[in-house]
């Protein structure tokens, strides 16, 4: 073989090993445990705490994450650290956790370590644990270690962050990948407490009064997103007429209520709730001559109790959409009487059906 032959032979290889090495380097994302979890029981059983970590396990393969659990073996912080960087690498995962308690305690200080070799950082939390904080701690640090970790990974959706690997997108799994869009897509709620609402309202009786159109405003306070207080008011604006044995009258109602609301479901776009309210209700009727011409008018009140179903539409973040129906009782009931004899009935039930449309703030 001649020495012009060999040397194009060693530039070859020499040209082809650098393709070779990064083919070697790049994970197989298909097959990696995703997630390690470094159990502390051997290593160091007066800091471990095994009833978190299997709770960690199991929040963590919810959420399709395949998760591998590996025994530790360093004691020290440095140590540690690197454990989890060694570890992560030589499973070929996403990245490597592990907690640490405070020992001979069931409450106090608990430390979360989280090595992230997508965005090749190291997070690190440290957590109060107190029995206040509810029945189940184990629980609870789950559900903390699961958002430390996807506020770790939200990292690789952050285009200007030039930290990050140019291949980080490759190397990101489909599993983490829902994982982190599952944060960003969970924008923070704004929580509008107060609302003014101005609409209409078509309301009637059996009886004989007939029904009426009227306008109905609103003011409601919501002393938390379950629960509210509305002010709401009622005036009929078409006067219905009422006539017998030659005689005739309008018939017109005011109404006004205090409501208190269960929102039955506090988010989405359709908020529908139920509620209960009274007030006083003021009807009075006008006594016409031929010609509708005034002859007497009379006026009276009476109280109002009621219950309502409404949905509430959100056309946006400062503007909804109320449609409800109303039934409520005029206590005692209306009587219209022309002279000495009766001629029409109403408030047994009063039923309303209103639209309005409430901006919030």
């Amino acid at each position: 073989m001649s020495t012009l032959y060999r040397i194009r032979i060693f530039a070859a290889i020499a040209l082809l090993l650098p393709f070779s090495i990064r083919a070697q380097e790049k994970p197989d994302t298909a097959d990696q445990a995703l997630v390690v979890l470094v159990d502390m029981s051997v290593c160091c059983p007066d800091e471990a705490w095994p009833e978190a970590e299997t709770r960690i396990k199991a929040e963590l393969e919810a959420l399709n994450l395949k998760v591998e659990v590996t025994e530790g073996i360093a004691s020290g912080e440095a140590d540690r650290r690197a454990e989890l960087e060694v570890v992560a690498r030589d499973r070929n995962a996403a990245c490597a956790l592990r907690i640490i308690r405070s020992p001979g305690a069931a409450e106090g200080q608990v430390e979360l370590w989280i090595t992230d070799r997508i965005t090749r950082k190291t997070t690190f939390r440290s957590f109060r644990m107190e029995r206040e904080a509810g029945p189940d701690p184990a629980r609870i640090m789950a559900l903390r270690t699961v958002e430390a970790l996807q506020a770790s990974l939200l990292e690789i959706r952050i285009k200007s962050d030039r930290s990050l690997p140019a291949h980080a997108e490759a190397l990101v799994p489909a599993p983490i990948a829902a994982l982190v869009d599952r944060v960003k897509m969970e924008e923070p709620r704004v929580f509008r407490p107060f609302g003014m609402g101005a609409g209409i309202t078509g309301f009637g009786s059996p009886g004989g009064a007939g029904g009426l159109l009227g306008v109905t405003w609103a003011f409601e306070w919501s002393f938390s997103p379950s629960f509210s207080l509305e002010v709401d008011g009622l005036v009929s604006v078409t006067s219905q007429g009422i006539e017998s044995h030659g005689s005739a009258s309008s018939f017109d109602l005011a109404v006004f209520r205090l409501w208190g609301f269960w929102e039955i479901l506090d988010r989405g776009i359709l908020r529908p709730s139920l509620g209960l309210g009274l007030g006083p209700a003021v009807p009075w009727v006008q006594g016409l001559h031929a010609g509708d011409r005034p002859l007497y008018r009379d006026a009276t009140a009476v109280s109002a109790v009621g219950i309502t179903a409404r949905i509430g539409l959100v056309l946006s973040d400062r503007v909804w959409l109320r449609l409800g129906l109303r039934t409520s009782l005029l206590l005692p009931e209306i009587h219209i009487d022309f002279a000495d004899r009766s001629v029409a009935d109403f408030g047994m039930p009063l039923v309303e059906g209103f639209v309005l449309l409430e901006p919030r703030f």
